[in-house]
C-alpha cells in the first residue's frame, strides 16, 4: 500500500492524530519515528511534548543528558509542554561514596550558559560543586526555565532546593522587571513532597552529617512547605495550583496577605491545598493563602482538628473561614471544603448566607454543619438550604458525619430543593456514606431519605451515597490529581525504607536507585551518534516500563464447567497470570470473547500507570443473568478457587533450590482476592459487569459491590428476624470506564467515579504483597501457579 507518510504533512499529521492512541508508548512512537524523515518530522512534537523523571530509579545521567539534548536544540526545548517529574532530591548522608564526577568542557559551557540565563551566574561555581557531587537539584532547575512552552508540571519536589528557589524568585522578579521571560506558559502545577532519603542514625557530633539530617527526622519531614516555593504564587501565567500534604505553617510570613485596598498580586484561578494531617492551619496562615488570588473561580481546601493538640483552637474557624472567602464572592464557582468529620475546634461558627453574595457558585462539596451550624453544641442556623445556597447551584455533595445527626431534617431540606422552583439547575446531589442515613439493622436507607430518592428520580436529577475520603475531602483520590505522577510517591517511600532497613533492594547505592522489579521502572535509552543529527535529536527518550509486555489470555473452566478467561499483561515469555484479579462479567446474550475485546477492555480499564501490571481480570459469559446471578456465582467461584494468597504462601515455603516451573499440564488455576481492602469499609467483594452487547458502545459498565457488614449494633433477634432472603446487599452503580470516558466530567462533578479509579483504590493497597511474589517467581521461568 502506499506510504501514508508521502501525503501533505498537514494530512499525515491529521492521520496519526487519529490513529494514535493518546497514551500510546513513547517507545512505539520512537520506533515509527525511524521509519523515514517524514515519519520522524510527525512524530517528534508527539514524542516530546511530554517528559516524565523518576529519581528513585532513573539515574543522574539521564536527567543530565535530557537537558543537554535541550539545551542543544531549542526547538526540540520548544515541543515540551509537560513534565511529570519527582525523587530528585539529594541525601549524600545514606548514600555510598563516590568520586566526583568529570564534565567535559564542551558540556561544561553549555551548563555555564543555562545557569547564566537562567538569572542565578552569582550561584555558578555552587551550581557546578553540586554536579561533581551528583547532585540532581541544580539541574531540574535549570531544565525547568528552559522550556520555553512548558505548559503543566506534576512535581514531587525535594524538601530543600536552594537553586529552584533561586530560580523561581528570579523569575517573579523578571516579570517586574521586564526581563527575559522563563516559564512564561506555565499554567497548571501540582507539587507534593517527595519522601526523602533519611539517612542512617550518626552521632549527632559528627561533621560528616548529612545538611538534610535535622530537617529528615524532624516531625513533619514528610510534608510540603512553601520555604522555596512561596514565590509560584505570583507567577504571572499561573492559573491552576495544587498543593498537596501542605505544612501551612509560616504561610502569612512567606506570603503575607495585602493589605487593605493594595491589589492582589497572584493570577491563580484554581487553589487545591491539602494540608497534612499534623498541621496547625490557624487563621492568619490560611487566610493568607487564600487573599493571594485575585479572583478564585475553584477553591478546595481539607484541613483536620486534632481535639489532642493543646493549640487546638487556634485552627480555622468555619466562621472566619466564611470571612476569607469573602473576596471571591464574584467569582467563585467550585467550592470544596472537607474537615474532620467527627471532631472539631471549639468556637466553630458557620457560614453566612451563600445565596446574596455568590450568585456564580455551580458545585458546593462541603459539610451539613459547615453551612448549617450546630458543630460542638452552638446553636443550629435559623434558614434552610433552600434559603442559603444559590440558584445557580447544579450538583451538591455534603459529607457527613456529624451534621447528618445534627440535622434530622436533612433528608426534608433537600427534598425542597429538588422540588422547588428556586434551583432550576440542580442535576446531582451526593451523600457521604453515614450509617445515619440506613435503619437501625443498617442494611436499609431511612425511608425519608428513600423519599428523597424518588424524588431526584421524578425530578431527573442524579442522586448516589459514596464515601468519600476523609483525608483529601471532594478530591477522592490522589488519582484524580496526579494521573501517571502518583506512582512516584510510592517510588520516594520505598526507596527510603530501602536505604534505611533493606539496602539489597538499590541497585546502585551511590544515587540510591531502586531495582527494576517490575515495579513501574522507567529506562532510559540514549542514541549518541555525532555524525547523524536525527540520532542526536533523539538522545533521552523516556521509555516507560522495563518491556512493553503483551496481552495474555489463558482459558479455564469455572466451577460450573463453562470456559472463563484470565487477561493479564506480562512479558511475551513468561505467561504468568498475576495473583491480584477482578472479576469480569459479559450479560448480554450475543456477548462473545471476540465481540468482547477482552485485552481492549482490560487495557482501558486498567490505571494507565507502569506499576500496575501486577492485575489479572478473570473474565465470565453469563448471558441474561441478572446482577444477583453474578454476585452469586462470583461467591461460589471464590469459595471453590480459594484465595490467591494461597498461591503466595505455597511459593513462600519452597526451599530457595526449587527454582525449577511446573511440568506442563498442571497448571493450577489461582485464587481470588479474599477482600479488596480500599472499598468502601463496609464491603469485601467487587465485580464489574457489561449488560451490553459492547462495553465500547459509551453507556459504560456496572460496578458491583456487596457482602455488606452490620451497621448499627442490631441484636440477634433482629438478625433472625431480618430478610428471609440471605443473600448480601448489593450496591451496582454505572460508571464511565477511565477519565478519559465522554461521559466523565470531574469539574462538574457528575456521575460516578471510573471504573478504573475502583481498580485503582482496590490494587494499590495490597501491591506490594501479590506483587513481589508474582515477579520472583516470573524471573525463575514459571508459567503457573503451583
Amino acid at each position: 500500500m502506499p506510504n501514508p507518510a508521502d501525503l501533505p504533512p498537514e494530512i499525515f499529521t491529521l492521520i496519526l492524530s487519529y490513529a494514535l492512541k493518546e497514551d500510546v508508548e513513547v517507545r512505539d512512537l520512537l520506533s515509527l519515528s525511524f521509519l523515514s524523515r517524514a515519519w520522524y518530522t510527525s512524530l517528534i512534537p508527539r514524542i516530546y511534548s511530554s517528559w516524565t523523571y523518576n529519581g528513585a530509579r532513573q539515574p543522574f545521567a539521564t536527567l543530565y543528558k535530557f537537558l543537554l539534548t535541550i539545551l542543544r536544540d531549542p526547538q526540540l526545548a520548544d515541543e515540551v509542554s509537560t513534565l511529570r517529574i519527582g525523587n530528585w532530591g539529594f541525601f549524600p548522608g545514606a548514600a555510598a561514596p563516590a568520586p566526583e564526577l568529570q564534565v567535559p568542557d564542551e558540556e561544561l559551557e553549555l551548563i555555564r550558559s543555562a545557569i547564566r540565563n537562567a538569572g542565578v551566574g552569582h550561584l555558578e561555581e555552587d551550581i557546578l560543586g553540586s554536579l561533581r557531587k551528583r547532585d540532581r537539584r541544580p539541574l531540574m532547575a535549570l531544565l525547568l526555565v528552559t522550556l520555553p512552552n512548558l505548559r503543566a508540571v506534576w512535581a514531587h519536589v525535594p524538601r530543600r532546593d536552594p537553586i529552584l528557589g533561586a530560580v523561581l524568585k528570579r523569575v517573579v522578579d523578571a516579570g517586574h522587571l521586564s526581563l527575559a521571560p522563563a516559564l512564561a506558559n506555565l499554567s497548571e502545577l501540582h507539587l507534593c513532597q517527595e519522601s526523602p532519603v533519611r539517612p542512617p542514625w550518626v552521632d549527632s557530633d559528627s561533621e560528616d552529617e548529612d545538611e538534610d539530617y535535622d530537617e529528615a527526622y524532624s516531625e513533619n519531614w514528610d510534608s510540603l512547605r512553601l520555604t522555596y516555593l512561596w514565590p509560584i504564587f505570583y507567577h504571572d501565567s499561573l492559573r491552576t495550583l495544587s498543593l498537596i500534604d501542605l505544612e501551612t505553617k509560616k504561610a502569612s510570613t512567606w506570603l503575607p496577605a495585602p493589605e487593605d485596598g493594595a491589589s492582589n498580586l497572584s493570577h491563580i484561578e484554581h487553589l487545591h491545598l491539602v494540608t497534612i494531617w499534623k498541621s496547625l492551619c490557624t487563621y492568619a496562615d490560611i487566610h493568607s493563602l487564600t487573599s493571594q488570588p485575585r479572583a478564585l473561580k475553584s477553591f478546595t481546601l481539607s484541613l483536620h482538628d486534632n481535639p489532642y493538640d493543646r493549640r487546638r483552637n487556634e485552627i480555622i474557624s468555619n466562621a472566619e473561614l466564611w470571612g476569607s472567602l469573602q473576596q471571591h464572592q464574584d467569582t467563585l464557582e467550585f467550592l470544596d471544603i472537607c474537615r474532620s468529620k467527627n471532631t472539631h475546634r471549639d468556637g466553630n461558627g458557620r457560614f453566612g448566607l451563600l445565596r446574596p453574595s455568590f450568585q456564580k457558585l455551580k458545585h458546593l462539596a462541603i459539610q451539613t454543619e459547615i453551612i448549617l451550624g450546630g458543630c460542638c453544641g452552638e446553636p443550629r442556623a435559623s434558614f434552610r438550604l433552600k434559603d442559603t445556597l444559590p440558584s445557580s447551584i447544579q450538583s451538591l455533595t455534603l459529607y457527613g458525619d456529624e451534621g447528618f445527626a445534627l440535622h434530622t431534617d436533612l433528608a426534608a431540606q433537600l427534598r425542597e430543593l429538588v422540588t422547588g422552583d428556586d434551583f432550576p439547575h440542580l442535576i446531582s446531589i451526593i451523600l457521604d456514606d453515614s450509617h445515619v442515613l440506613y435503619t437501625d439493622d443498617g442494611t436499609n436507607i431511612k425511608p425519608a431519605y428513600q423519599g428523597l430518592v424518588n424524588a431526584c428520580k421524578a425530578r431527573n436529577v442524579s442522586f448516589r451515597v459514596e464515601e468519600s475520603s476523609s483525608t483529601l475531602g471532594g478530591l477522592g483520590c490522589y488519582q484524580r490529581l496526579w494521573g501517571k505522577a502518583l506512582y512516584m510517591q510510592a517510588d520516594g517511600a520505598t526507596r527510603d525504607a530501602a536505604a534505611s532497613y533493606s539496602r539489597k533492594r538499590l541497585r546502585d547505592p551511590v544515587e540510591l536507585l531502586l531495582k527494576d522489579d517490575g515495579w513501574g521502572d522507567e529506562r532510559i535509552k540514549f542514541r549518541d551518534n555525532d555524525d547523524d543529527e536525527d540520532d542526536g535529536r533523539l538522545a533521552a527518550i523516556s521509555v516507560s516500563g522495563s518491556e512493553p509486555g503483551v496481552f495474555h489470555t489463558i482459558p479455564f473452566e469455572d466451577h460450573t464447567g463453562q470456559t472463563a478467561y484470565m487477561v493479564f499483561r506480562n512479558a511475551a515469555s513468561i505467561p504468568l497470570p498475576p495473583l491480584f484479579a477482578f472479576a469480569v462479567y459479559f450479560t448480554h446474550p450475543r456477548a462473545t470473547p471476540k465481540s468482547a475485546n477482552m485485552q481492549s477492555l482490560c487495557e482501558a480499564i486498567t490505571p494507565p500507570l507502569p506499576s500496575f501490571r501486577h492485575i489479572r481480570f478473570d473474565m465470565y459469559f453469563l448471558p441474561d443473568a441478572t446482577t444477583e446471578d453474578c454476585v452469586a456465582h462470583y461467591t461460589v467461584e471464590k469459595k471453590v478457587r480459594g484465595s490467591s494468597k494461597d498461591q503466595i504462601r505455597v511459593f513462600k515455603t519452597l526451599p530457595p533450590e526449587r527454582d525449577d516451573p511446573l511440568p506442563a499440564g498442571q497448571m493450577k488455576i489461582p485464587g481470588m482476592v479474599k477482600k479488596y481492602l480500599n472499598l468502601d469499609h463496609d464491603h469485601r467483594s467487587l465485580l464489574f459487569l457489561s449488560p451490553t452487547e459492547s462495553w465500547q458502545d459509551g453507556t459504560g459498565m456496572l460496578c458491583v459491590t456487596f457482602e455488606q457488614k452490620q451497621r448499627g449494633p442490631a441484636s440477634s433477634a433482629n438478625a433472625n428476624n431480618a430478610s428471609a432472603n440471605s443473600s448480601p446487599p448489593i450496591h451496582a452503580t454505572l460508571c464511565p470506564l477511565n477519565q478519559e470516558d465522554p461521559s466523565y466530567d470531574f469539574t462538574s462533578r457528575e456521575g460516578p467515579h471510573p471504573i478504573s479509579d475502583a481498580v485503582y483504590d482496590a490494587a494499590h493497597v495490597d501491591r506490594e504483597m501479590y506483587m513481589g511474589p508474582w515477579v520472583e517467581a516470573g524471573r525463575k521461568g514459571w508459567t503457573a501457579w503451583r
